[in-house]
């Protein structure tokens, strides 16, 4: 065994978000986001999962200096930020708890990767904006008359104007975007961009019930298995693209770094 071992945490990677963030842990039905980040980079990198419930970024706001360590705590080499799918809720006076319109939806982003608490860190964290997937209003639409809603709460339309937003900040500050909205409506066929321009664009009512986006979306805004795979598959796509040495496979593991022994290698 080496004679000094390693002193502290591993860096972080920090999911920061809603409920998809929440539940991408649970492997109860199959392939889970958070869990399969969390093996890829075993030994490299601790993934820890920030994600609450119904939270907006007016919530991601006010809560960010609570879950972000400072830097005497740990170092924070990752972060995604992943709001807009409580945001993009309906305004007054139909639902009222968790819109944020798309100006101060917009501002919140900025003021969330331009955080001081965020610049404290040195280096400081690589930001990852996540955009809202679409949604299947057909699916949703069962459960809102369930809860004695009049009409949806929620339109696919209107998410896809939340996740433009997204990637029109991460434009503007040079962050990185994933675009889960985009990625699934193309799997979905749509290849209209983020306006309908007089055609439905599946998850729409109007459009009728999509198997592909079903498929994707537990009961229509969660992700199933298969849309948490594809998360995956797209956050270490941007990775890749960004920061190519921060790769799973391109960071050395606690074992490389520090000359860790394998069991049957101890003597």
């Amino acid at each position: 065994m080496p004679s000094q071992l390693p002193v502290g945490p591993l860096d972080q990677f920090l999911l920061f978000g809603d409920s998809i963030t929440e539940k991408s842990n649970d492997q109860e039905h199959g392939f889970a986001f958070a869990s399969a980040l969390q093996n890829a980079y075993m030994l490299k990198l601790d993934v820890i999962n920030r994600g609450f419930g119904g939270y907006n970024t007016n919530n991601a706001v006010e809560i960010l200096p609570a879950i972000l360590p400072a830097p005497s705590q740990a170092r924070v080499r990752f972060l995604a930020i992943f709001f807009g799918a409580n945001d993009s809720n309906l305004g007054p006076p139909l639902v009222d708890t968790q819109y944020v319109s798309i100006p101060d939806f917009t501002q919140n982003l900025r003021d969330l990767i331009s955080h001081p608490l965020i610049a404290a860190h040195n280096p400081p964290p690589r930001v990852i904006l996540i955009a809202p997937p679409p949604i299947e209003e057909t699916f949703i639409a069962r459960e809102d008359v369930k809860n004695g809603y009049t009409e949806v709460k929620r339109y696919n339309r209107n998410t896809a104007l939340y996740a433009e937003a997204v990637t029109k900040v991460g434009k503007e500050t040079g962050t990185p975007v994933v675009d889960l909205w985009s990625v699934f409506m193309a799997k979905a066929g749509w290849v209209g961009g983020y306006h309908e321009d007089g055609v439905p664009m599946p998850g729409s009512i109007a459009a009728g019930f999509s198997d592909v986006l079903k498929s994707l979306l537990d009961d229509g805004l969660h992700l199933t298995p298969a849309g948490y795979k594809i998360m995956f598959e797209e956050v270490l796509k941007v990775i890749g693209e960004n920061w190519p040495d921060q790769t799973p496979g391109a960071l050395k593991s606690l074992r490389d770094l520090h000359g860790l022994k394998f069991w049957y290698e101890v003597e």
